[in-house]
């Protein structure tokens, strides 16, 4: 990971604008261009010699976790719907209960 500090510069028409100081290039394609013009024999650190596969803009890897992520969500929404469904008959039946008790203790006493 490249750590980098911004400074303020006060000149000319950019006064407002930070400079960049820190290691290492800021731009991509300059850090790409170095290693290319190092051993022609040795790959790229990104490259690893493994296509980069891209579905929708994001790496293999990362839609395949979002469609993990998408699937628990809803598996996870389904087993609370049911479980709400449960306890709400459960609790529709347990008040059946209650008033048919509560309706044969008052004939009982009558």
């Amino acid at each position: 990971m490249i750590s980098s500090k911004l400074t303020a510069v006060a000149s000319g028409p950019t006064a407002s604008l930070p400079k960049q100081t820190g290691p290492g290039p800021s731009n991509p394609a300059a850090t790409s261009d170095a290693n290319s013009k190092g051993n022609p024999n040795q790959q790229n650190a990104t490259d690893n010699g493994k296509s980069d596969k891209k579905i929708g803009g994001l790496s293999q890897g990362a839609f395949i976790g979002v469609v993990v992520s998408c699937a628990c969500s809803v598996i996870g929404l389904l087993f609370g719907i049911g479980f709400k469904i449960y306890k709400h008959k459960k609790n529709t039946k347990l008040q059946a209960e209650r008033a048919q008790q509560l309706e044969y203790q008052y004939q009982a006493k009558a």
